[in-house]
C-alpha cells in the first residue's frame, strides 16, 4: 500500500478534523523509529568514550612500605600501682519486707459500733491505738455472771474450809485411833470447791478478755495496709477486721551467687550499707541470718539483713547493698582498663622494655580488679594499657602518668 505523504495527511486532517484514532492510523511511525535508533547509537559512542577517558587517567595505587608503624621507642602511658591492704565490698540487690506484716481479725462476734479514722488505709498508728470497736452488751453480761459465779465459788469453798476444820476439830476430840475416813474430814467436798474456785476465775478471765475483744487494738506500731469493715458491719469470729505492718522491725532480702557467698568469710554481723535505687537515700543494716538452703533453680542464698533505723523504708521498696565482705593484707587494684582481653596487664620494666604478666583477680569491685601478686612480680608495678601491637620485649618510652589520671582511668576507662 502507498503511503501518503505528510503534506496531504495534513491538509486533510485540518480539513476534515478525523478522531484521535485516525490520527493514529495515518501517522508515519517509521520515521520516528528511525529517530529513535540514531539516538541510542550517538549515546552509546559517548558513554563508551567516557568510560576509557576515566579508566586511562586514574593513578596507579601505591604500595604502602611496610615497617611505617613500629613501636619501637613509641610513648606509653604508664600508672604505677603498688599493693595494698584492700576490703572486699560486694554488691549486691534486694528487697525490703516488713518483718511482720499480719491480718487483724475479731475473737468475737457482733456488729461494728465504730471504725476509728486511724482504721484507714495509709494511717500510721501505734501499739494500743483503737481501731474498731463491736456492740458489747452480751459480753457485757457474760462477764457479769461469771463473776457472780466466782463470787458463789469463793463462798462455797470458804464454808467447805470452816466445815473440814469443824470435823478435824470432832475427830480429835473424840479420841479415835488410826486415820480418819477422808469423807469424815470433808476433804473431798473441800477439794471439789476449790477446783470449782479456779474454774470460776478462768471463766470470768475468759469472759473479760472477750469483752476487751470488742475493742480492737494495734499490737505494734504499723501502718495500715487494708481495711475490711465499716460502721454497722456485722463481724463473725474470725473476720479480718484490717491488715497492717511493722514499720519499726523491717528486713531487706539479699540474693547472692554461690560465688558471691563465698566473699564473706562470715557473713552474721557483718556490716550492709543500703541505698534506695530511685532517691538514694541510705540506712544502716547487719547480716542478722543467713538461708538454709540453695535454691534449685537459680542457685542463690539469701541473707536477710536488719535495718537499724527504718525510717521512710517502705516494704517492697528496692535497694542497692554493699556488703562487707573479706580483707585482705597485700592486693593490687587494677583499673580495668590497663587488662587485655586475654586477662593479662603490660608491666614496663625498668629497662623499659614491655613485659607481659597474666593476672587472675582475686574479686572485682567498680571498675577496678583485685589481684594478688605474683611471686616473681616487682614491688611495684608500671602498667599500660594494652595494645594489639605490643610484644615482650618491645622498648617503649615510658611518660608517667598521676595518681589523679590513674584514678579517671578506672573511673572511666574501659577494658580492651
Amino acid at each position: 500500500m502507498r503511503k501518503m505523504p505528510f503534506s496531504t495527511f495534513a491538509g486533510n486532517y485540518w480539513r476534515s478534523a478525523p478522531h484521535v484514532s485516525a490520527i493514529a492510523s495515518h501517522w508515519p511511525w517509521h520515521w520516528e523509529k528511525r529517530y529513535k535508533m540514531k539516538l541510542l547509537i550517538a549515546g552509546l559512542a559517548l558513554l563508551t568514550a567516557i568510560v576509557f577517558v576515566a579508566s586511562g587517567n586514574e593513578p596507579e595505587p601505591v604500595p604502602q612500605a611496610l615497617g611505617d608503624t613500629a613501636t619501637t621507642g613509641q610513648q606509653v602511658d604508664v600508672h604505677v600501682l603498688r599493693a595494698s591492704h584492700q576490703q572486699d565490698v560486694l554488691t549486691v540487690f534486694g528487697q525490703a519486707r516488713a518483718r511482720w506484716q499480719i491480718s487483724l481479725r475479731a475473737e468475737t462476734s457482733g456488729r461494728v459500733t465504730q471504725v476509728a479514722d486511724a482504721a484507714l488505709v495509709g494511717a500510721l498508728v501505734q501499739k494500743g491505738d483503737v481501731l474498731a470497736e463491736i456492740e458489747n452488751t452480751g459480753q457485757q453480761l457474760d462477764l457479769a455472771n461469771r463473776t457472780t459465779a466466782l463470787a458463789t465459788a469463793r463462798r462455797v469453798l470458804a464454808e467447805e474450809e470452816q466445815r473440814a476444820r469443824i470435823a478435824q476439830e470432832n475427830w480429835d476430840a473424840a479420841g479415835y485411833k488410826g486415820d480418819p475416813d477422808p469423807l469424815v474430814l470433808r476433804l473431798p467436798q473441800l477439794e471439789e470447791a476449790r477446783a470449782d474456785l479456779n474454774a470460776a476465775r478462768l471463766a470470768a478471765d475468759r469472759a473479760r478478755y472477750v469483752l476487751d475483744q470488742t475493742r480492737i487494738v494495734a499490737p505494734f506500731d504499723g501502718a495500715i495496709l487494708k481495711r475490711s469493715v465499716g460502721p454497722g458491719d456485722l463481724l463473725q469470729s474470725g473476720d479480718e477486721v484490717v491488715e497492717l505492718y511493722d514499720t519499726q522491725k523491717m528486713d531487706v532480702v539479699l540474693t547472692l551467687t554461690e560465688a558471691e557467698a563465698a566473699r564473706l568469710s562470715s557473713p552474721i554481723g557483718n556490716r550492709v550499707r543500703l541505698i534506695a535505687t530511685q532517691s538514694g537515700r541510705e540506712w544502716q543494716g547487719v547480716v542478722e541470718r543467713v538461708g538454709q538452703r540453695i535454691d534449685a533453680t537459680n542457685r542463690w542464698i539469701e541473707l536477710i539483713v536488719s535495718v537499724k533505723e527504718p525510717n521512710g523504708l517502705l516494704p517492697g521498696q528496692f535497694l542497692r547493698a554493699e556488703v562487707d565482705g573479706r580483707s585482705y593484707e597485700d592486693l593490687i587494684g587494677i583499673p580495668r582498663a590497663l587488662i587485655g582481653r586475654d586477662g593479662a596487664v603490660w608491666h614496663v620494666d625498668f629497662d623499659n622494655q614491655l613485659r607481659r604478666m597474666p593476672v587472675i583477680p582475686v574479686f572485682s569491685q567498680g571498675d577496678r580488679s583485685f589481684v594478688a601478686p605474683g611471686s616473681d612480680w616487682p614491688p611495684t608495678l608500671r602498667l599500660t594499657p594494652p595494645s594489639r601491637n605490643f610484644l615482650n620485649g618491645t622498648a617503649v618510652s615510658p611518660v608517667f602518668m598521676s595518681e589523679t589520671d590513674t584514678l579517671n582511668l578506672a573511673e572511666n576507662g574501659a577494658g580492651q
